[in-house]
């Protein structure tokens, strides 16, 4: 019996579906990227207007610090799917790992424009101002991504170094706690918190600071450093 191609379609690009999400998960769950890019290769050639199956790809091309490949896999994502969110965040990121920031900015842009609660690609404008000293204007995305997603960690974290940027430690500190406060293993949200609040004269919480990094990283030279100098700094 011969199929209505309607019929093949839809079978094929189920299938694209399935093997799409086989190799997001071999690359979140398992980090196997060599695994996985068969599986979205497969995609593509059964339905080769997926652009998920695309972003896969892309995925992996960065992870082999390929970022000129992984433009071009977006490229091919953004042909199949203008309105798809995701892909224009993606495209974002891959022409700002290329340092093309207004560029990248405008993917951004799209992207909220399809999704206003795109917590990440608020999170992305403000790295994308700050890359061009316009420190204002980041802290402002960065505000709109925790409002959107106040479990957003990075946006947190960025937004402290903004802070510590214009010398604002105190309320650096602040945002570097609520960061870690979402996520309590983010060492270098760790690290900037005692920073900051060395910075801010709270030496003692600095100190303290630093000491619950140790005990989660006893290897961790920086941490022993900031340490050193912070019980070696004057009251």
């Amino acid at each position: 019996m011969i199929l209505p191609k309607a019929l093949v379609i839809d079978r094929d690009r189920m299938r694209a579906v399935t093997l799409v999400n086989m190799g997001v998960d071999l690359l979140e769950r398992q980090n196997d990227a060599t695994g996985a890019a068969p599986l979205f290769e497969r995609a593509i050639r059964l339905y080769p207007r997926y652009a998920k199956a695309y972003l896969g790809l892309a995925t992996v091309s960065t992870r082999a610090q390929d970022l000129d490949g992984a433009l071009r896999y977006c490229e091919s994502a953004l042909r199949y799917g203008p309105d798809i969110d995701e892909v224009r965040y993606e495209y974002g990121l891959a022409l700002y790992r290329l340092e093309r920031r207004t560029e990248a900015a405008e993917q951004f842009r799209a992207a909220i424009a399809l999704n206003p609660q795109y917590s990440y690609a608020y999170n992305a404008l403000g790295l994308c101002r700050a890359g061009e000293q316009k420190t204002e204007e980041a802290l402002t995305w960065y505000e709109k991504a925790v409002e959107s997603d106040p479990r957003n960690a990075e946006a947190f974290y960025n937004w402290g170094n903004a802070l510590g940027k214009q010398g604002r430690f105190a309320e650096a500190a602040d945002r570097f706690r609520q960061a870690v406060a979402v996520k309590p293993d983010y060492r270098n949200a760790r690290l900037n918190l005692g920073t900051a609040l060395a910075f801010a004269g709270r030496r003692q919480d600095a100190i303290a600071e630093f000491h619950e990094m140790l005990r989660r990283w006893p290897d961790d030279d920086d941490a022993r450093r900031r340490l050193v100098e912070a019980q070696r700094a004057p009251d």
